[in-house]
């Protein structure tokens, strides 16, 4: 049932493929503690208390609860899975608390460092590229290194972006991606033929030439920029869409907002790199 679950999401739910992966270790590793140690051999012997002893279990073992929480959740959609195929008549990770997750401030960089980056004449322009849509425009790094030209709506400074699980959202860019851009960036064709690993360095060193701080991997640009945004007085529903996050609470709450009060945002809060 678990590869069925993990097809299911694939191309039901549209998640991430390395979500589902991590889904089915989780799940995989809920059976093998249900045979062991609670003497279960069917998902439909499990019950709410059965959940609730896994869980305690992973806290006496040390394991991080960001961890339990996606453990949980991996669960919670199995059993989901199950009841709409009929398996099963109610789901017993349903009301199964979790532990909060520790927050954890995120590592920024220094607007003035990420400008000396860009000015560096001995990073290649498609590196810069990358490091200025990042910073301008809160991108993973997977996804600016899909970007070409033809992907740029230069009317109206917007890129059309395919996120984690498919999902799609509408971002928008500053002056210094807008220069390069002119200058011939994202013409791809470095990119192509270099490893992901490579270019991953290359944006990691142009920052750590620049920059004291201990992490400087492409990352902590996407970081930068929503810190700046907030910084600057940006609407957090705005920016989540703009980030791209999956949450479906925050979802919910900030749905109906239209593009255009999406990008007065941006326009009013965006780092300024020149």
């Amino acid at each position: 049932m678990i590869k069925e679950f993990q097809y299911y999401c694939r191309h039901n739910l549209g998640l991430a493929e390395s979500t589902i992966t991590e889904y089915g270790k989780d799940l995989h590793l809920f059976a093998t503690w249900l045979q062991a140690t609670a003497g279960i051999n069917r998902w439909s012997q499990v019950t709410r208390p059965t959940v609730e002893q896994w869980v305690s279990s992973q806290h006496c073992n040390g394991t991080a609860p960001a961890t339990i929480k996606r453990r949980v959740s991996a669960v919670r959609r199995l059993y989901q899975y199950a009841w709409l195929q009929g398996l099963c008549s109610e789901n017993p990770a349903k009301y199964v608390s979790t532990p909060k997750n520790a927050i954890k401030l995120p590592n920024v960089l220094q607007l003035n460092d990420i400008k000396a980056a860009l000015n560096d004449a001995n990073v290649g322009l498609e590196i810069r590229s990358l490091i200025a849509v990042m910073a301008e425009a809160g991108l993973r790094i997977s996804e600016a290194m899909r970007l070409r030209h033809n992907d740029f709506n230069t009317t109206n400074r917007s890129i059309r972006i395919t996120g984690k699980g498919n999902k799609e959202r509408t971002v928008y860019y500053g002056d210094a991606t807008a220069q390069l851009l002119e200058q011939g960036g994202f013409d791809g064709t470095y990119i192509e033929n270099q490893a992901d690993r490579q270019i991953r360095y290359e944006v990691w060193q142009a920052l750590r030439n620049h920059s004291n701080s201990e992490k400087c991997n492409p990352h902590t640009l996407r970081h930068t920029f929503a810190t700046t945004m907030v910084e600057n007085g940006a609407e957090l529903n705005s920016l989540a869409i703009m980030m791209g996050h999956a949450s479906t609470k925050t979802t919910e709450r900030y749905v109906h907002l239209g593009s255009n009060a999406i990008r007065d945002t941006y326009v009013a809060c965006a780092p300024n790199l020149n």
